[in-house]
């Protein structure tokens, strides 16, 4: 089925984010959105919401699903509220979704949603794996298992071995922030940054933003991102920008 502007619906839309939905017919109907402005503030708001994600259908679906939950836990609480009008109530929570959803206002949850700027490590290059099993070579392999417990407590040991290694000290910081240990992390991104000739510098402090954002230091976080904001030759500084844009 051929879709255009005229018969493009926010039902329409949520539909074609939902898994199984033809891939051709999805495309054709996220380039009708991308090519056209739109009356309707729910098809407006939708097409924000797209844009945002970078039109990742699986990450708006998400967010639309985790959002309708939001409004039925609402929707519950407020059934024997005599002076609410439900039906009223339904209609403008359908069509405020979107813009909802985009600003973080009330449904989405900023600390999971921060996560979307987040650019994993991918691991040491090639040139530092010998054929000789090393500490090295072994973090690496379990790094890339994703084996964090054990990748820490191997990192552990070279930082023993080299406490002045801004490699180890750096992911040392990488591995404690996929387990969630910040405070570990947030230590070792800025002893990284203490190295200034180190190759992981814009990587490190990229990361710490992060860092401290998932400790609740909010003012830390914003600061970082702002330094790297203001740095014309800092790789993360359009991500550094959106991330301020929307969190800050």
């Amino acid at each position: 089925m051929k879709h255009s502007k005229q018969n493009i619906t926010l039902e329409i839309v949520l539909k074609s984010l939902e898994e199984g939905f033809d891939a051709e017919l999805r495309n054709e109907i996220f380039q009708i959105l991308k090519d056209h402005d739109f009356e309707e503030d729910d098809l407006t708001g939708a097409k924000l919401l797209l844009e945002q994600n970078h039109w990742d259908h699986q990450k708006v679906h998400q967010i639309f699903a985790h959002s309708q939950n939001r409004i039925d836990e609402t929707l519950k609480n407020h059934r024997n509220n005599s002076k609410l009008n439900l039906s009223v109530f339904i209609k403008y929570a359908a069509l405020l979704l979107p813009f909802l959803a985009v600003t973080s206002y009330y449904f989405f949850d900023e600390t999971d949603s921060i996560d979307q700027y987040y650019v994993p490590e991918s691991g040491l290059p090639n040139f530092l794996e010998v054929k000789k099993e090393t500490h090295w070579n072994t973090l690496m392999k379990l790094y890339k298992q994703n084996e964090f417990t054990q990748a820490y407590e191997t990192v552990s040991k070279i930082n023993e071995i080299k406490p002045k290694n801004d490699t180890a000290v750096y992911f040392k910081a990488v591995i404690a922030y996929e387990l969630e240990q910040f405070e570990v992390s947030n230590d070792y991104f800025q002893k990284t940054l203490y190295f200034q000739n180190s190759i992981f510098k814009y990587d490190a402090a990229f990361r710490l933003g992060f860092s401290l954002y998932k400790s609740n230091d909010k003012v830390g976080a914003k600061k970082v991102f702002q330094e790297i904001l203001s740095d014309p030759n800092h790789p993360f500084q359009e991500e550094a920008n959106q991330i301020i844009t929307v969190f800050f």
